[in-house]
């Protein structure tokens, strides 16, 4: 199966992509030049990247970097906030150990401060914030 260059609901250098979903739609495989952030707020899905296959529940932390090829599928109905960021840094070829965070990993909390962050300023924005 091919994978496709995904190229809607991009991210630009100035704002991130941020989206939550309820009524999630199975994405095949795709990649993209951003770094998505996945973060399950309720239900079930099941991620695959690159090679790793798992399947992300409630709290769940998912991050997918640039070039890497990335399928999503629902398991459960869902809800799920997706934020994809533009790179300043060359990150195509980049891997890292896991690309999955739940609440026993090490760097979870972190994470999970800078997104409750990132969808509470894109909440609060003021009208015209682009201009």
């Amino acid at each position: 199966m091919k994978a496709i260059n995904e190229a809607v609901n991009k991210a630009s250098y100035d704002y991130p992509y941020i989206g939550i979903g309820t009524n999630f739609e199975n994405s095949p495989l795709h990649f993209h030049s951003e770094i998505e952030i996945l973060h399950v707020m309720e239900g079930e899905i099941f991620v695959s990247v690159e090679s790793e296959r798992k399947m992300l529940k409630k709290g769940d932390i998912c991050i997918i970097l640039p070039g890497q090829i990335h399928s999503l599928f629902e398991m459960r109905q869902i809800r799920l906030s997706v934020i994809k960021l533009f790179s300043a840094l060359p990150l195509y070829g980049t891997r890292m150990e896991s690309y999955i965070f739940d609440k026993d990993s090490p760097h979870y909390s972190a994470l999970r401060r800078e997104i409750k962050r990132l969808l509470s300023e894109d909440a609060e924005k003021n009208i015209g914030y682009q201009l």
